[in-house]
């Protein structure tokens, strides 16, 4: 499912990596959040799919670590152009 507008779930997960400042599992987004592991798998999905955050495999799990782009954070922050 594309999403095109963020949630309160999706930005608690940004707050989550940008606050930790490495990339962490989903796993432990969950444990931090207190949302269940399944509902942080699909909103991880889709903010893959928005290009909001990415993917790293590691060699020593199972389940790749998530990471979030800082280049989608610099366009949030950017100021728009007036009209």
């Amino acid at each position: 499912m594309k999403k095109e507008k963020l949630d309160i779930i999706d930005k608690e997960i940004i707050r989550i990596l940008y606050n930790a400042g490495i990339p962490l599992t989903i796993s432990e987004v969950s444990k931090e959040t207190g949302i269940s592991w399944n509902t942080i798998k699909k909103h991880t999905d889709c903010l893959k799919d928005m290009g909001v955050i990415d993917l790293i495999e590691t060699q020593t799990r199972k389940m790749p670590k998530i990471m979030l782009d800082l280049s989608f954070i610099q366009r949030l922050i950017a100021p728009q152009p007036s009209i």
